[in-house]
């Protein structure tokens, strides 16, 4: 793949760059585990946060305005 100018036993295959026969088998079943519970945390934190700040509080002064473009809360 990625042949070495220095030395021939330098250079990358796709032999030596690939992991091992036990982290290709490990990793799948990590995955399957772990993937469901980052989106379930990921879900709970969106929903635990949902409606906490109401959006029409919120917009966007314009560029002529004081505030550079930046959001402010009218609120204040």
């Amino acid at each position: 793949m990625f042949p070495s100018s220095l030395d021939p036993s330098y250079s990358l295959t796709a032999e030596n760059a690939s992991s091992t026969p036990l982290t290709l088998k490990i990793l799948p079943i990590v995955a399957l585990i772990f993937i469901p519970i980052v989106v379930a945390y990921q879900t709970w934190a969106y929903n635990l946060f949902e409606g906490k700040i109401p959006v029409r509080t919120w917009h966007r002064r314009r560029d002529s305005d004081r505030g550079q473009g930046k959001f402010t809360n009218t609120m204040d």
